[in-house]
């Protein structure tokens, strides 16, 4: 390239001139280079708006993405909303279909009880059929007897009812006015220990372990007699005894339950009497109606029974008069004979 001037010989020396024309020629040569560099600056600049254009283009699409996503999520929550009310709707109905079938259980076995129980009625009626003709044969016999003594016998017949009725009501009497004194020994309160005095400390009995559990041994067999009366057994019993227990000379002190004058930590003992077996019919209770009481005190009554609870949640019909955490449905009913020991499924309001 050449240079834009030319310096005139004359007025600088030869070597002079010459240093400052190659001088010119290298700031020419800056300024092309300066020029080249300027251009691809340019070129890179207008590359960069045109990924500037892009990428605006691309975030312009991920915006109207992220809202269409943002629609989607609202969609996605109302369906799930929609769903949960379902699964508790569909929970409602799946807590009727086992309440059902265990009322369907319990029908079972009255229908099997009631024809057990007509069957025996059909027993009772033959046997009554053979009384009734027995009794005919018995008019039959006293239509052929004396009147003045069929008079006679009726007379005699007449004053032994009016005895026994007699008799009766005294028993009726005797029998109201025991009710009445177990209702009023059922209302007194339990008195305090016997022999400790309000505030003072009460002592406890001190006895070998052995005798102690000899003594709870001896009660269970004394237990056991009476039951076997009844038809009933008791099987194995385990005992948790708290006391304070001495290893030195292998005796424990039992304090009064009912006195709050125990400062001692108590041992904890545990052990196990065997009273063999026994071939026994499940002891049975009545289901009490809990219809109506929360779950804690549906759990208090039934466990009084000896029964326990299957509390399940549901939505109760408008017409039945409960609120929130009330029960509304029982199986087994209120009144119906049930196994000790067995569960009633009760259902509770929401």
């Amino acid at each position: 390239m050449k240079p834009p001037f030319r310096v005139t010989p004359g007025v600088l020396s030869s070597a002079q001139a010459v240093k400052l024309e190659q001088q010119v020629v290298e700031v020419a040569k800056e300024r092309d280079n300066f020029k080249e560099a300027v251009l691809a600056k340019d070129e890179e600049i207008q590359k960069l708006s045109v990924d500037k254009s892009r990428f605006q283009s691309q975030l312009t699409a991920k915006d109207r993405e992220i809202v269409r996503l943002s629609d989607e999520k609202v969609q996605i929550a109302n369906q799930l909303t929609a769903k949960d009310q379902r699964i508790e709707q569909l929970s409602g109905q799946l807590n009727e279909l086992k309440l059902a079938n265990t009322q369907a259980s319990t029908l079972a076995a009255e229908k099997m009880q009631l024809s057990s129980r007509i069957a025996k009625l059909e027993g009772d009626v033959s046997g009554k059929d053979a009384i009734i003709k027995g009794h005919q044969d018995e008019i039959k016999q006293l239509k052929a007897r004396p009147f003045d003594q069929l008079t006679a016998e009726k007379q005699q017949l007449s004053v032994q009812v009016i005895n026994l009725q007699d008799s009766i009501k005294v028993k009726d009497g005797i029998i109201a006015e025991n009710l009445k004194k177990i209702g009023e020994l059922e209302a007194r309160p339990i008195p305090p220990s016997a022999g400790a005095a309000a505030g003072d400390k009460a002592k406890p009995t001190i006895m070998p372990i052995s005798t102690a559990m000899a003594n709870i041994g001896s009660q269970v067999f004394e237990a056991q007699k009476q039951l076997k009366t009844q038809n009933f057994a008791i099987n194995n019993v385990a005992v948790k005894l708290r006391a304070k227990a001495d290893s030195a000379d292998g005796t424990i002190k039992i304090f009064d339950p009912r006195s709050d004058a125990v400062a001692e930590a108590l041992d904890e003992i545990n052990f196990g009497i065997s009273t063999g077996s026994g071939e026994a019919e499940t002891p049975k209770s009545k289901v009490p109606d809990v219809q109506g009481l929360t779950v804690t005190a549906a759990t208090r009554l039934l466990a009084d029974k000896g029964l326990r609870i299957d509390a399940v949640t549901g939505q109760a019909p408008k017409n039945a008069g409960v609120t929130s955490g009330q029960a509304y449905k029982q199986s087994p009913a209120a009144n119906i004979d049930a196994d000790r020991g067995s569960s009633v499924m009760v259902i509770f309001e929401q």
